[in-house]
């Protein structure tokens, strides 16, 4: 009801929806307590009633949650915000992979930057080193890179001339 905002405003259709569930529910139990001796088990109208009464009551309850479920399932998120799990903004994520590419490019110091190319020409750059991206989001990937680098050999450093001179 909180990510709906349902329960916010008094005057709110919901809240007159829950408040009609509890009159039938209530007006049901009236009515079995009004019948009498009968109804309170000493015939066999109390079992009839007692049906009729449990079935409303369940399948009113049963719109309501079922309102509800589909309600939360259908309701947009704010991805900024929230903190509900990737999978799901389906719709979402779809939009983005469909007109959205990735390319990797060196900047002028020579370290790799990640480009997203967004629809229209632009890009957005994400400046971030390559062990920790996939430390984040891939770490059997980070393992395998890892185990990868210790393989190569370490770059030889030629002397600079300033050293040289010293």
């Amino acid at each position: 009801m909180r990510v709906l905002k349902l329960g916010e405003n008094q005057n709110n259709k919901f809240l007159k929806l829950v408040s009609q569930h509890h009159k039938l529910t209530a007006a049901l139990g009236d009515l079995r307590n009004e019948s009498g001796p009968a109804s309170h088990g000493r015939d066999g109208f109390l079992a009839k009633l007692s049906v009729h009464h449990r079935r409303s009551a369940v399948l009113s309850a049963d719109a309501l949650v079922t309102f509800l479920h589909q309600a939360y399932l259908e309701a947009q998120r704010d991805p900024v915000n929230s903190r509900e799990p990737w999978e799901r903004f389906a719709a979402l994520n779809q939009l983005i992979d469909t007109n959205v590419g990735l390319e990797l490019v060196t900047d002028d110091d020579g370290n790799p930057e990640l480009r997203i190319l967004l629809p229209g020409g632009d890009d957005l750059f994400l400046n971030i080193p390559v062990s920790r991206l996939l430390y984040q989001l891939d770490r059997d990937a980070y393992i395998e890179a890892l185990n990868a680098a210790r393989g190569v050999p370490a770059p030889i450093v030629a002397p600079s001339e300033e050293q040289g001179e010293a």
